[in-house]
């Protein structure tokens, strides 16, 4: 974003840093032609895209939970069809 995308945003967010990081955050951003405002509002706007955190997280344990079922429920097929009748 340059200063023309910026023209119709008038809020501003403050936090706080310690100076180090700041320094070699905005250095490597430098480095890459990238300016810490826009890097920051394509954060936010991701993290809000991307819906509640705590949602995705407990879809992707529901993922591995109903593949490690299937996984367990074809061992124990293979298993039973092993055993003598």
């Amino acid at each position: 974003m340059n200063k023309a995308k910026n023209q119709g945003m008038s809020e501003r967010l403050s936090i706080r840093i310690d100076k180090e990081t700041k320094e070699e955050f905005k250095a490597r951003l430098e480095s890459e032609g990238k300016i810490i405002s826009d890097v920051v509002i394509l954060w936010i706007k991701d993290y809000l895209a991307s819906g509640s955190s705590e949602g995705n997280d407990l879809e992707a344990l529901r993922k591995q939970v109903n593949s490690l079922n299937s996984k367990v429920n074809r061992i124990e097929e293979d298993l039973l069809g092993k055993l003598p009748a």
